[in-house]
């Protein structure tokens, strides 16, 4: 798995995305080609959850799923979220 940072998920929705969405789109193709999956972190709204589903990104951590919780609590959250869908 190959995880990307979060200071390339908070410019995909900003003023100037296009450069952030190229090189994010870069690396998740990239990873598909060595069959890593990926995992974005920093997702904090749905417009980026949907910019990086559109680029197929496969998972996705961030406030917007939950804030940080314990271990235990985990596999709870995981039954009742959904990849939001696009805004």
């Amino acid at each position: 798995i190959l995880k990307i940072d979060r200071s390339f998920t908070a410019p995909l929705t900003g003023v100037d995305h296009r450069q952030a969405r190229a090189f994010t789109k870069a690396i998740v193709e990239l990873a598909a080609s060595l069959d890593l999956a990926t995992v974005v972190e920093g997702v904090e709204s749905r417009e980026q959850a949907g910019v990086l589903q559109q680029m197929g990104c496969p998972l996705a951590q961030g406030y917007l799923f939950s804030p940080p919780i314990s271990p235990l609590e985990v596999d709870d959250l995981l039954r009742v979220t959904p990849w939001p869908q696009a805004v």
